[in-house]
């Protein structure tokens, strides 16, 4: 009897084949071996990566030869997506059968599974952050029937779109593939602009289809509850800004393996000796900005309060020596998420250059007859003492004088205000 070929055998049995292998080596991953067994781990990861490249260009191949790309595009997509989640489970995260809420066998494998499909971590220790919350409390069977109706109408709207004619074929030849926008005619970038909108949307409205299935059968087999299913996306009213938009309107499925993945890959690599190095050069360059100049000024032949000004301004240059001393101490210690505050410390560097090198130039700047800077500037004077109050405070005051009467012009008119305070 001859052995069947892969082309004889049923399509759907080879991927419902593929996929148990696949979720079985994951589960046996998590279960049986430790959360420090990092070899054994990165194997494992190593097969279920050959596995899904596998699995992919077998759904890529049939979805083509039946006239639909489009479902290989998803498809293929999906898969590489769960081998990331497995993958940032296992050797990211390190989750093993003690971190599972349940101990036993069937347990522990309806466990495993359900962590490599949850991909939001929903109700885990490893939840991401910004997942929208449910507004009041729902039953199941309101749930359900909220869920359905939904999933029926984003349904409806992919298969419209996948059932419009294709676009034609002068908008998407190859001499259209440019990013300079001065070779296309209005109407290539009234269609590129409507390409880019409806890819977003039904992009979107597709992940909401797969995510509210899969809240469906989960619910209805009582494998999880209504509060455990989240809505995939937030408020698009909070989405004012582009950080709030990835990171609060929209899904966040991916934020778990994604920054998970980065971490692993920054914290594995060390900090080269070129980042000492350059930041101990800079660190140096700082404080001869502060030494130099300030022995310069020093013997100089001017009043001694300008001479005080000018080397506090100098001085200045400390505080960007000490921001470089903490970003380069920062970043050595901090993880790819947790770099924010080295960024904030080479922000400030950069701000008291720029700030140190531009203040020399203000007098200058004041002199300059500029209508909006003179108002600034008068109103800033206003806020000092006039002659008035500082002469019912006791200070001298004269027609020679300057602004206060701390300055006179002549050397006469200094004797004669020495001899009027004594």
């Amino acid at each position: 009897m001859a052995m069947q070929t892969p082309d004889t055998v049923n399509p759907l049995v080879l991927l419902a084949g593929g996929e148990t292998l696949l979720v079985t080596s994951f589960t046996m991953i998590i279960l049986k071996t430790k959360a420090r067994a990092t070899i054994l781990r990165t194997l494992g990861i190593a097969a279920l990566g050959f596995l899904t490249y596998f699995l992919e260009q077998y759904i890529s191949q049939l979805c083509l030869r039946g006239g639909r790309p489009h479902w290989a595009v998803t498809a293929g997509s999906l898969l590489w997506v769960q081998f990331l989640s497995a993958s940032e489970l296992a050797i990211v995260s390190r989750v093993d059968d003690s971190q599972l809420p349940n101990h036993n066998t069937r347990g522990g494998i309806l466990s495993a599974v359900g962590l490599l499909w949850n991909m939001r971590r929903i109700g885990t220790q490893w939840q991401v952050k910004n997942v929208p919350l449910a507004t009041g409390y729902q039953s199941r069977t309101a749930f359900l029937l909220r869920r359905i109706a939904v999933t029926l109408g984003t349904y409806l709207f992919v298969d419209a779109l996948v059932s419009m004619p294709p676009p034609d074929p002068a908008l998407v030849e190859a001499s259209k593939t440019t990013f300079l926008l001065h070779t296309l005619s209005l109407e290539d970038a009234i269609f590129r602009v409507a390409m880019t909108i409806s890819y977003w949307i039904s992009t979107g409205i597709l992940n909401l289809f797969m995510t509210n299935v899969g809240a469906i059968v989960s619910v209805l087999l009582h494998l999880s509850r209504p509060e455990d299913c989240p809505p995939l996306y937030g408020s698009f009213s909070e989405a004012y800004t582009v950080r709030r938009f990835w990171g609060v309107s929209w899904h966040q499925m991916f934020r778990s393996f994604l920054t998970g993945h980065a971490d692993l890959i920054v914290d594995a690599l060390p900090v080269s000796l070129f980042t000492y190095v350059s930041g101990g050069i800079f660190a140096q360059t700082d404080l001869t900005f502060v030494l130099f100049p300030i022995i310069t000024i020093w013997k100089l032949n001017m009043a001694l309060r300008r001479k005080i000004g000018l080397c506090f301004l100098m001085a200045g240059s400390l505080f960007g020596m000490v921001s470089c001393i903490m970003r380069i101490l920062t970043f050595r210690t901090a993880t790819f998420s947790q770099s924010a505050e080295g960024v904030l410390w080479n922000s400030i560097e950069q701000s008291l250059v720029v700030i140190l090198g531009s203040m020399p130039l203000l007098p200058a700047i004041q002199k300059l007859q500029i209508g909006f800077l003179s108002n600034i500037s008068s109103s800033l004077f206003s806020l000092l003492p006039s002659k008035d109050s500082s002469a019912k405070q006791g200070y001298p005051n004269s027609s020679g004088s300057k602004s206060m009467g701390f300055k006179a012009n002549s050397q006469e008119e200094m004797i004669r205000l020495d001899s009027r305070e004594v």
